[in-house]
């Protein structure tokens, strides 16, 4: 009966009996199956007709092919040799089959063909030649063995699948690794994930990976696997130093194919006892940096590691030297973020930066600054202390605390120190820049509004509000390490910052007072209130004090007008109608429209029904009591759904009849003479 033998492949040696019509393919249903991407579904068949047994391609993607040649539908004869995809068949036919036509000689051939002209056999035969003169009269430089060339060009091309079968497993290994590398942050477990990668490849191995310490430069074991066919192996393994001298200096990577007469192996006793065969070695290299190395060994003798095994391993080496150096880079990070997480606990920003970038000496000791020193306290604080239990103290300082210190960094402040109730900060110390005093000025001013909204929360929840005095003074003073070597802390001191200290202590409920020197740097910028000279604590001289109640928006705003901190008494009809509304307010902004239109933003601790008349009265201590204002709201927070968590409320107004002396309010560099002096206003 005839049949197809397999040669090679995964199907070596098995016959297939041919009757009715078998297809080969990769689907479970075909009488022939071979299991191999390269192979269709269903790829081919096999049939009988009255010319014999042929095959035909299915439309294959990777065609059938007769004695290495393409056939879409080929009659077979004895002998042919058919490929689908890497499996090859032998056709054997059996004695009902016609054979194939061959010419046992050309002489045989000769005689055939001596009645047929040149021109119609295209074949010119020799005459006369006689029929017995064999081939050993014949000069014949080679012979070959058909069968035996058949059977070395299936032994080689069976090489050639098992060369691919390897390579196909060492790019699924360093495709592996690659995905490992891009999914796996933490150390050990990349390493670990590495390491079974390459089981896959070396099932009787063994390895670890050792890593240099990045302080000390010393290597250190990291993680030790074995692969599952010696998990149960508790030997030590073994490994030369002059190995680990060899990889780590070079840098190379080392291949000992016979470890047991290798020289470089200087516990030969250690080498015999564990039966190690091979071993190979690469290091981790980023660029010229050497992290350590990957070791594995082999106690098999079937599977000594070969060139192309360590031309592997130090692909997989390349690879994993970039995922340790990033992993470690973010273990770094994670490590740096969570100092910075404690040190902004109770440094600002940019004394955090300067610390982490080494730029800090923290040794005792300091240097000459200029700058800007800020203080301000909560008025009337013990007194309010007093009447709350001490948790509703602490939680309340610390909302108020919170809102005050995110305002001064986000004006390029470091905060110094809070001090029970008070805050000390300073600008142009650690970063100086040509607007320090501006931006100090600034924080005062926006401290002063955000305390206003802090306040209409706090009386929404039925809490105890806060009145707060500001003051600032610009000029020399000393800044560094202040203390011992057992504790120090990064502080100033000097008269400058004693004497901004002593014009807070004179600061009303919302004031920023401010030195004849902080003038000096932000006159051209603010609009101000200038007290009477007053006598502070350790000057011989009175002092000038300015309450700034406006300034123009900083650079990048993108707002025109002025930014204003104005206290008023707001009178308007109720948002339900009928009766009249009193609340306070405060003014945080305005400009001029037209020559006569003014535009305010005020927040208001009760809401203010909009495109409703309403009447304003300023309350600022210093000034003469100023007629009421008439304005109108343009629109409210609950009108325009701007509504903002931190505020009580708020709106838009608009006034044709703004006074002369407010108007000055809008006018940067102008300046306004008090009516009072501080001892006489008293804080309050």
């Amino acid at each position: 009966m005839a049949k197809l033998v397999a040669l090679g492949g995964g199907l070596d040696g098995k016959e297939f009996s041919l009757g009715g019509e078998k297809v080969i393919g990769r689907a479970d249903d075909c009488e022939i199956i071979i299991a191999s991407p390269r192979v269709s579904r269903r790829h081919a068949r096999l049939f009988k007709d009255a010319a014999g047994f042929a095959v035909e391609d299915l439309g294959s993607k990777n065609g059938t092919f007769v004695n290495d040649l393409a056939a879409r539908r080929q009659v077979l004869h004895e002998g042919d040799e058919i490929s689908v995809g890497d499996q090859k068949f032998v056709f054997r036919e059996d004695a009902g089959v016609r054979p194939k036509p061959r010419i046992a000689s050309p002489f045989a051939a000769g005689r055939a063909l001596k009645h047929k002209s040149v021109a119609d056999s295209g074949v010119a035969v020799v005459p006369g030649m006689p029929e017995e003169l064999s081939s050993h009269n014949i000069n014949v430089s080679m012979r070959i063995d058909l069968e035996e060339f058949r059977k070395a060009e299936a032994a080689e091309k069976e090489k050639n699948v098992g060369a691919m079968k390897r390579s196909h497993e060492r790019l699924s290994t360093m495709i592996g690794v690659s995905n490992a590398l891009s999914t796996i942050h933490e150390l050990n477990a990349l390493l670990d994930e590495i390491l079974d990668l390459l089981f896959k490849i070396f099932p009787q191995g063994r390895g670890f990976v050792m890593l240099t310490d990045e302080e000390t430069g010393e290597l250190q074991q990291q993680t030790v696997r074995r692969s599952a066919a010696l998990a149960d192996s508790d030997e030590k393994i073994t490994v030369s130093r002059a190995v680990i001298n060899e990889v780590m200096s070079g840098p190379n990577a080392v291949l000992s194919s016979d470890t047991m007469s290798d020289d470089r192996f200087s516990d030969r006793m250690s080498i015999v006892n564990l039966q190690i065969r091979s071993m190979m070695c690469a290091p981790l290299v980023v660029r010229d940096e050497v992290l350590g190395l990957i070791h594995l060994d082999t106690t098999s003798r079937s599977g000594a590691f070969t060139e192309d095994d360590l031309q592997l391993l130090t692909g997989v080496a390349n690879q994993a030297a970039i995922s340790i150096k990033n992993a470690r880079l973010m273990d770094q990070v994670q490590a740096e973020a969570a100092t910075r997480g404690q040190l902004q606990r109770y440094l600002s920003p940019d004394l955090v930066d300067r610390i982490q970038r080494g730029e800090m000496d923290l040794n005792v000791g300091g240097d000459m600054k200029h700058g800007t020193v800020f203080f301000s306290d909560i008025i009337g604080f013990t007194r309010m202390s007093e009447q709350m239990p001490p948790s509703e103290v602490v939680a309340l300082l610390n909302r108020y605390f919170h809102v005050m210190e995110e305002i001064i960094f986000r004006h390029g402040g470091t905060i110094d120190k809070f001090g029970g109730d008070s805050i000390m900060a300073f600008w142009g110390v650690l970063v100086s820049r040509e607007f320090d005093a501006i931006d100090a000025v600034s924080a005062a001013v926006e401290m002063q509004n955000g305390l206003f909204a802090f306040n209409c929360e706090l009386m929404d929840q039925e809490r105890t509000t806060i009145r707060m005095g500001i003051g600032l003074n610009t000029g020399e003073f000393v800044a560094g390490n202040i203390g011992s070597e057992q504790k120090i802390e990064f502080t100033v001191i000097g008269d400058a910052v004693n004497l901004a200290q002593r014009i807070e202590s004179l600061a009303g409920r919302g004031q920023v007072l401010i030195s004849p020197s902080t003038y000096e740097a932000v006159r051209s910028e603010v609009c101000a209130i200038e007290f009477p000279p007053v006598m502070v604590k350790n000057k011989t001289e009175p002092v000038s004090v300015f309450n700034v109640r406006a300034l123009r928006p900083t650079a990048g705003s993108g707002r025109r007008g002025m930014v204003l901190t104005l206290p008023v008494e707001l009178s308007a009809e109720a948002p339900e109608g009928g009766t009249e509304l009193v609340t306070p307010g405060q003014i945080v902004w305005g400009r001029v429209r037209t020559e006569n239109i003014v535009e305010l933003e005020v927040v208001t601790e009760k809401r203010l029904r909009p495109e409703a008349p309403c009447r304003m009265k300023l309350l600022i201590q210093g000034i003469l009591d100023s007629q009421p204002i008439e304005a109108s709201v343009l629109y409210s927070a609950d009108s325009s759904g701007e509504t903002r968590e931190s505020f009580g409320g708020g709106a838009v107004l608009v006034t044709e009849n703004a006074p002369d002396d407010f108007m000055r309010f809008l006018e940067p560099g102008s300046h306004i003479s008090a009516s009072a002096d501080l001892e006489e206003l008293g804080r309050v």
